[in-house]
């Protein structure tokens, strides 16, 4: 009889470096809030697809009995799909593999049970037979899916420690790893065999789970599922979405791969990996109620910097809880070329900013930037953008980072709440008016030494802040 796997339900982002601050009950009721989500009501028009761990993909998929197993469809026939279907998997199952997204399809859940589990690493790698020990001591080979352009990561026990990446074989640390173009993958491990040395090793692959990767997506959802174990992007949109809605999901361990950043004449090389990610023109895009943790680079962006012009508008991120990511929340465009219209991040939690696994080994870019809510570090054209009742809670560097275009005042915050411990490298706030100072980080950070400075501080950035924190570290976890 096949093994059923399935998904692990107990908080994996604490694995990996936990944290604590004043705000924890809150938090943990969000999340609360999030993973118990029951199952949605949907306008499906056309054909109902079923996914379930007891399915086979030989079946016609169209009904709870005659479900598919895999997400086979999804990734090599993506345009069975059409306008008014719906994809739907089954509670507590896992599914590996990745999605790509088709127009006017809805992607959720159904049943019962835990969220459905789609992992992007194709199978758990905690198998001795599958590894080598090599003429180096220490390091070990294992050989994965020749589709692997690159590896991002490797999550081992679902959190508790996290690879180190290097890009030459050249390995003498515990758990640095490098990946060749043939598809080995080499681990410095003195244990002994990674396969049995851990319960579960989950390789993050050069994808993103569910991409829009056609130009003008539109009118989809993905509501009620968790992803996870992936080296680029959770989801991921290109140009001109539009209508789309993400919500009630769980996103996390995500990112770590490569990509090839041209500034000037140089190419560098950067890794990358955001939770969910818009990018360039899109309208009318909702993100509301996910729990999103532990990205390589930003838990929610959206970026604009197309040279032929773009615009972002009708955008809307609220009741989310991100946390462990370098940046929790992070917005972007190039000032000559984008435009931020009628947007609102209101009532997210954002908690403990570069706490994770990806401020560490940040190859070809660095951590200064770290924060709850890094904004506008390109100054740029913006119009009714807020920032209203959120709650930023703990940040390695700042909790903020904000500039304005032309002198005009960039996003707005109102009424938001400020948590800052007594670390002497975090802040409150870092701001300023590029055009006419640049970027002088000691001469335009608003500190958080005391509660007193806090305060002062916070009404120069909120004019009504809801609360100001300034408290002494709870705990003081070491990235691993």
């Amino acid at each position: 009889m096949t093994t059923i796997e399935r998904p692990v339900t107990y908080n994996t982002a604490i694995l990996y470096n936990e944290q604590h601050s004043p705000f924890d009950a809150q938090a943990e009721a969000r999340r609360q809030e999030i993973l118990n989500t029951p199952n949605g009501e949907y306008n499906i028009t056309g054909t109902a697809y079923y996914i379930s761990p007891y399915g086979d993909d030989a079946n016609d998929g169209t009904s709870p009995e005659t479900a598919w197993r895999t997400m086979h469809y999804l990734e090599h026939d993506p345009d069975r799909f059409q306008y008014g279907d719906g994809v739907f998997f089954e509670r507590g199952g896992v599914y590996r593999g990745r999605a790509f997204i088709r127009s006017g399809v809805t992607y959720a859940a159904y049943g019962e049970g835990p969220k459905p589990a789609i992992y992007g690493s194709r199978r758990d790698y905690a198998d001795a037979s599958l590894w080598q020990a090599t003429d180096t001591p220490n390091v070990w080979k294992v050989h994965v899916l020749q589709e692997h352009e690159d590896v991002g990561n490797l999550i081992f026990n679902h959190g508790v420690y996290c690879a180190h990446k290097k890009l030459e074989n050249n390995l003498h640390a515990e758990r640095e790893f490098y990946f060749d173009t043939c598809g080995d993958l080499y681990l410095y491990n003195s244990d002994g065999n990674p396969g049995e040395v851990y319960e579960s090793i989950e390789v993050s692959p050069h994808y993103t789970l569910f991409i829009a990767e056609k130009p003008k997506t539109h009118d989809f959802t993905l509501d009620n599922l968790c992803l996870k174990y992936t080296g680029v992007h959770g989801i991921g949109m290109t140009w001109g979405a539009e209508n789309v809605k993400v919500t009630n999901c769980e996103i996390g361990y995500i990112g770590g791969c490569m990509m090839k950043l041209v500034r000037g004449n140089t190419v560098t090389p950067v890794r990358l990996g955001n939770g969910f990610e818009s990018m360039d023109l899109c309208r009318h895009i909702t993100v509301e109620h996910n729990w999103v943790y532990q990205c390589f680079d930003a838990g929610i962006t959206h970026q604009a910097t197309h040279p032929y012009g773009v615009v972002q508008a009708n955008i809307r991120f609220a009741d989310n809880l991100v946390e462990y990511c370098n940046y929790n929340f992070e917005v972007f465009t190039n000032r000559n070329y984008g435009k931020f219209f009628d947007i609102t991040y209101e009532n997210n939690i954002l908690r403990f900013a570069g706490y994770g696994f990806g401020t560490v080994d940040r190859i070809g870019s660095d951590d200064s930037m770290c924060s709850c809510f890094r904004g506008m570090r390109n100054t740029m054209h913006c119009e009714n953008v807020f920032l209203r009742n959120n709650v930023l809670d703990t940040s390695w560097r700042w909790l903020a980072v904000s500039a304005y275009y032309d002198g005009e005042l960039g996003p707005i915050y109102e009424g938001n709440s400020y948590y800052q411990h007594d670390d002497v490298k975090s802040a409150l706030l870092q701001e300023l008016d590029t055009d006419k100072h640049g970027w002088a980080l000691d001469e335009h950070t608003l500190w958080s030494h005391d509660q007193a400075e806090m305060e002062k501080n916070a009404a120069v950035l909120d004019k009504n802040p809801a609360k100001v924190v300034f408290y002494h570290k709870i705990s003081k976890g070491d990235r691993k």
